[in-house]
């Protein structure tokens, strides 16, 4: 089985300039994604698709063209709105030798190469025709809002459901099986994949100058493991605040004020902006979106076809989740309709829209608490039993030490 890998490379980008080509960690950070291919030794074709020359020279000045190939791609493939599966198209009609295809955006710089050894293994010994890359199971009925006029709404309805974070880190296809044939030929999105679960550094994805902050502090702990500090419940006015240890929470239900605080009807609620694409990865490409979703809610995150066309993640509209780390609750549970049981039954009527409208006033966006100082980091670092520096550790295993 021949197994190749696309890396596309255009050079615009509206968030980040030039992005897959600035300095990380010393080196230009499309680097990081062809140095962690070169070491895993599973691929018989490297590809740069670009229609930069500045990306081809940032290319060739530290790789030979036996290394690492260059396709150029016509302008027309390299707009914000360009689908990428054109891209894609156009890489399998220039490499008709290849099998398989594994896709790599040059923006997740943490990828390992023993990860791409498990997967190329996967592909050489099972019959699958996809592998794809997750994380951690979330609860995501209740928990995901969009804002509106006066305020924010849930976009999910029914009871909690769960959903395996899909990453976009590794993936990889059989030639005859991209994803809308996938899906078009009767293949489910559990069918035929192998699934790979990954780290919080490898889902790491630099489409912001933020992003770019967060890669950077990555790189000071590349051998340690994040975990979250231990949890506090703080109980005053009839609400609880649960919380990592060490937040000011008598500052925090100060902010909040005794008249938001004497309203136990509506929820309080933390949001922070959710992690893109939520809706593509883990709702976009399953029947589960029909039931669940809103309305208002499925139109608001699937009314733009340019998003899944292209992957684009500039174009995805800004959408918010309960903050994981932080969380107020009523001490008394409302038995309005934002409280009680749910029945199969009752799922259809579940959330009309007139009753769900939560205003504005009633949200606390984590990104303004933390300008208020109102916020600690919900995490800490320890050494892992297994982990080694890196990259030592990725070459000794990529060579099956």
């Amino acid at each position: 089985m021949r197994i190749g890998a696309l890396v596309p490379a255009r050079i615009s980008s509206r968030r980040l300039p030039k992005k897959n080509i600035l300095p990380l960690g010393g080196k230009p950070l499309i680097h990081w994604t062809l140095d962690a291919l070169l070491a895993s030794q599973s691929f018989d074709d490297i590809t740069v698709s670009t229609e930069s020359d500045e990306v081809a020279d940032v290319v060739r000045q530290r790789y030979s063209e036996r290394e690492v190939r260059i396709l150029s791609r016509p302008a027309s493939m390299a707009g914000s709105n360009s689908p990428l599966r054109e891209v894609i198209r156009h890489y399998l009609e220039n490499r008709t030798g290849i099998d398989f295809m594994g896709l790599f955006m040059p923006t997740y710089p943490f990828r390992k190469p023993h990860q791409l050894v498990r997967a190329c293994r996967e592909i050489n010994s099972r019959h699958i025709l996809r592998v794809e890359s997750v994380s951690e199971d979330e609860v995501c009925s209740h928990d995901y809002y969009h804002p509106c006029e006066g305020g924010f709404r849930r976009f999910l309805k029914g009871p909690a459901s769960y959903f395996r974070y899909n990453s976009s880190c590794y993936v990889f296809f059989h030639r005859d099986f991209p994803e809308q044939t996938y899906r078009d030929r009767g293949f489910n999105i559990n069918e035929k994949a192998y699934r790979l679960t990954v780290d919080w550094r490898e889902n790491i994805d630099i489409d912001t100058g933020e992003d770019m902050a967060t890669a950077c502090e990555a790189l000071n702990v590349t051998a340690q493991e994040r975990i979250l500090k231990p949890v506090v419940r703080t109980e005053r006015d009839g609400w609880t605040l649960v919380a990592p240890k060490g937040l000011n929470a008598d500052a925090l239900f100060d902010h909040l004020g005794q008249e938001r605080l004497a309203d136990k009807s509506l929820p309080l609620l933390i949001l922070e902006t959710a992690n893109p694409p939520y809706f593509m990865n883990r709702l976009g490409n399953s029947v589960s979106r029909f039931r669940y979703a809103t309305e208002e809610g499925e139109y608001y995150l699937f009314s733009n076809k340019q998003i899944g066309a292209t992957q684009n993640g500039q174009l995805i509209p800004v959408h918010y989740t309960q903050s994981r780390a932080m969380r107020l609750v009523a001490t008394q549970a409302s038995s309005g309709p934002f409280g009680g049981t749910f029945t199969p039954d009752s799922l259809q009527d579940y959330d009309p829209l007139e009753e769900t409208l939560i205003h504005g006033g009633r949200v606390l966006l984590l990104e303004d608490l933390k300008r208020l100082g109102l916020y600690v980091e919900p995490y800490e670092y320890g050494l892992t039993a297994q982990e080694a520096p890196e990259p030592e550790r990725h070459l000794r295993v990529a060579n099956g030490e």
